[in-house]
């Protein structure tokens, strides 16, 4: 990754490449989180890939709050660009201001003076801080797995089950099962309904809470 620049469309889209190895990172595979991050699709885009990292957990949410602010700021870039007014213009603005205010506050800084270079120099720093941030949660995240199939979850169940009197009955059962008994089914899990039931304390009668 080249070296960051000062414009908000060049620290917005690293942010943004950011996100996306974080999201890749959370994927079972590399070919999943890349069908899901390309364009048009559900983290094809700055806003949805904050949204999907902070839902599931990725990210803190001052962490969002803070690339939400790059976003709109990065936005109000492109606007001022179309017009032909040079993205400095931005850093003049109290709703700009403000925004790299709830940028900074997301890594621990302030903004100490409105005048505009300082106010630029503080969304610089906070912006590559939020970038270091992001890099840490993409190396302590887990890759998540293909959890097992439901036959995949019974054979466990059954090899941990075993030579038991509770593996016993199992095996019964299907057994019964294949045959096409299915009153033997029927009969093991209402015996199996009522264990569960007396297992669980009554709740104490009163007024429900309103």
């Amino acid at each position: 990754m080249e070296s960051l620049t000062v414009e908000p469309s060049s620290l917005g889209a690293y942010l943004e490449e950011l996100l996306g190895d974080l999201i890749r990172a959370a994927c079972i595979s590399d070919e999943t989180a890349d069908d899901l991050l390309e364009l048009r699709r559900p983290a094809g885009d700055f806003d949805s890939r904050i949204s999907i990292c902070g839902v599931l957990g990725l990210l803190h949410p001052a962490e969002a709050a803070g690339l939400q602010a790059v976003r709109r700021i990065r936005n109000g870039a492109a606007h001022f660009d179309k017009r032909g007014r040079g993205f400095d213009v931005l850093f003049d603005s109290d709703s700009t201001i403000d925004l790299v205010s709830n940028l900074a506050g997301a890594v621990n800084l302030v903004v100490e003076s409105r005048e505009r270079e300082s106010v630029k120099s503080v969304f610089i720093v906070s912006a590559r801080l939020l970038a270091t941030r992001i890099m840490l949660r993409t190396v302590t995240t887990t890759r998540a797995v293909v959890p097992p199939t439901v036959k995949e979850y019974a054979n466990e169940a059954r090899e941990r089950l075993n030579g038991t009197s509770q593996g016993e009955q199992i095996a019964a059962v299907e057994a019964a099962l294949r045959a096409g008994d299915f009153e033997k089914f029927s009969e093991y899990w209402n015996e199996l309904g009522a264990k569960l039931g007396a297992a669980v304390p009554e709740a104490e009668s009163g007024e429900p809470d309103v």
